[in-house]
């Protein structure tokens, strides 16, 4: 039997020496194994990966317990060049691990700190950057690159390294379809001789690379470890209670067995899908498809409704640029449930910034809103009223020094009563799970919770219409269906919402319309689940179809059995 690369035993973690994070934590890594971390949001997942490499508790202060091995030494006892120099950590957000200011100088910086001769630098971050399909951006300013090109630098930098053991924490957490579709290749493709550990809840396009799984609880202490497809099995439930996610095709087909709908195999991606039902023959296997997948999309048929906001002609460049969007003319009407998709770089924010007035127009572009009695307003400090904005950073729009404050900042400035600002501001706070939390500052909260704070703090304003940029980013799934659900109830009592997201499950579950944009300009604008029939679109503005609508379209529309 071979010996653990990484042995954990009994292993806690606490920052403070009394509240652990972890604890309970035993594992036996093998070398080439492929590890999946998972648990809810905040379970101490990120801390345990800090650990592996030494940055805790040498340079972030933190209490161990147990044992943690590296090859039968201690890491503790380890200095952080030893521990480098076999482990390798791509994080949730590159450019916190950015040191230099162009790709190639990124790349090379690790090997420059061993001491590589020169060739050796420049051969080893050349290889990198052809693994990544980045050979051509070598001369590139890091701030110009989208945010998967710059996923792909940092997993580069370690590629470069040759580490034998590389971790990876939420590596796709912020990218669009085609970013995740990257990087996820890229993970998959690396050589079987590394050793992968993966925090990752965007699990549809690579959970069939891993070998096991490690399960921790919201308390940070261990479930189970095991191989993947028994973990799955056993712990289905534990997953849904703890808000996470599980992959669409293993998750159909758990509930297939539940339901007592005979396959023989638990499918992880598309293809075993297919070839499991291809095998089985059995025609209730295709009824629940459809029965799932009439679940996932929305009906786009309504009746038309009076405007809500009008967009007709615009183009708009920055500083007499190159035009960022160009001729784009669409209504929204009172009530709708709109998706705004399209790749990065297509528009979609700018497009969002300028409906509620943060950039000035150039004629013949108009934006009309439509107050109830339908009259006509494009003032900014009326929009204002009207139309409440999440921005994609929820740090951006954040100025009060506490929790509280913050969610009741837009209740003082209306002029609400105190009593008022008191109870609603509570109400909002207990609604999305933020009460414990009300005295902490916004620019201390986890990323979740700042996405919840960000939202939460333009519902309270019951503003007629409202513009949400990425608002379900970084949320687990149980936090993710509660907003969802949250802003369908606003839908439903007359709210109008337009929504930018890269989940496509979302846009599909929730939207009745969508529109698309690509190169700046807007290329579909029609029912959602009319999308589906778009294939050259769809791939050519890099969205994703949900596996489960994709595996109905391949095997369910023309099964005979």
């Amino acid at each position: 039997m071979r010996d653990p690369v990484i042995s954990i035993r009994d292993f806690s973690l606490s920052y403070d020496g009394k509240h652990k994070v972890l604890e309970g934590i035993n594992a036996d890594i093998l070398p080439s194994e492929r590890l999946l971390v998972l648990g809810p949001s905040g379970c101490g997942k990120s801390s345990l990966m800090l650990c592996f490499n030494g940055i805790i508790p040498n340079l972030i202060d933190g209490r161990l317990g147990g044992n943690l091995l590296l090859r039968g030494k201690d890491i503790c006892s380890m200095q952080v060049n030893e521990l480098t120099r076999e482990v390798g950590i791509v994080f949730q957000d590159p450019e916190s691990q950015f040191s230099m200011l162009k790709v190639l100088d990124e790349v090379a910086f690790g090997l420059e700190n061993l001491a590589k001769p020169r060739d050796e630098i420049l051969a080893g971050s050349t290889d990198a950057l052809k693994n990544v399909g980045l050979i051509g951006h070598a001369d590139e300013l890091l701030s110009r690159l989208s945010g998967g090109m710059k996923q792909r630098v940092a997993i580069a930098s370690i590629l470069a390294m040759d580490q034998n053991i590389l971790v990876f924490d939420e590596p796709t957490s912020n990218l669009d379809p085609e970013g995740t579709r990257q990087v996820a290749g890229i993970i998959r493709g690396m050589p079987r001789s590394k050793t992968l550990i993966v925090i990752e809840h965007k699990l549809d396009q690579f959970i069939d690379i891993f070998d096991k799984i490690l399960l921790l609880s919201g308390k940070g202490s261990m479930i189970a470890y095991g191989p993947t497809r028994e973990i799955l099995k056993k712990y289905l439930k534990q997953f849904k209670d703890m808000g996470i996610w599980i992959p669409q095709i293993p998750r159909f087909f758990l509930r297939l067995k539940e339901d007592n709908i005979g396959t023989d195999s638990l499918p992880l991606n598309l293809d075993q899908a297919r070839e499991s039902i291809k095998r089985s023959k059995e025609a209730r296997i295709i009824e629940a498809l459809d029965s799932q997948v009439q679940k996932r999309i929305k009906d786009g048929s309504r009746p038309k409704n009076a405007p809500a906001v009008k967009v007709k002609d615009l183009s708009f460049s920055f500083n007499a640029g190159e035009p960022v969007l160009e001729d784009i003319t669409f209504t929204v009407g009172k009530g709708d449930f709109v998706g705004l998709v399209g790749p990065n770089g297509s528009g979609k924010t700018t497009l969002a910034k300028l409906m509620i007035g943060l950039y000035g127009l150039k004629p013949p572009s108009e934006i009309d809103f439509f107050l109830p009695d339908g009259k006509i307003i494009r003032e900014r400090d009326k929009i204002s009223k009207k139309c409440g904005y999440v921005f994609q950073n929820p740090e951006h729009q954040f100025i009060e020094e506490n929790v509280f404050d913050e969610l009741a900042y837009g209740l003082k400035i209306a002029k609400y009563g105190q009593d008022a600002i008191k109870s609603k501001t509570w109400d909002m706070l207990g609604l999305l799970g933020l009460k414990g939390l009300s005295a902490s500052s916004p620019f201390n909260l986890s990323q979740g919770q700042k996405r919840k704070l960000s939202v939460a703090s333009i519902l309270i304003m019951d503003h007629d219409l409202l513009i949400l940029d990425e608002p379900t980013f970084g949320l687990d799934f149980a936090a993710t269906t509660m907003l969802m659900e949250l802003l369908s109830d606003y839908n439903r009592k007359g709210k109008t919402i337009i929504i930018i997201t890269h989940d496509m499950n979302i846009i599909f579950k929730y939207t009745s319309r969508v529109l698309v944009l690509y190169k700046g300009r807007l290329a579909f604008d029609r029912p959602t689940s009319q999308l589906i029939d778009h294939t050259q679109l769809i791939s050519k503005a890099s969205l994703e179809v949900p596996p489960l609508i994709k595996l109905f379209k391949e095997v369910g529309e023309h099964a005979v059995f």
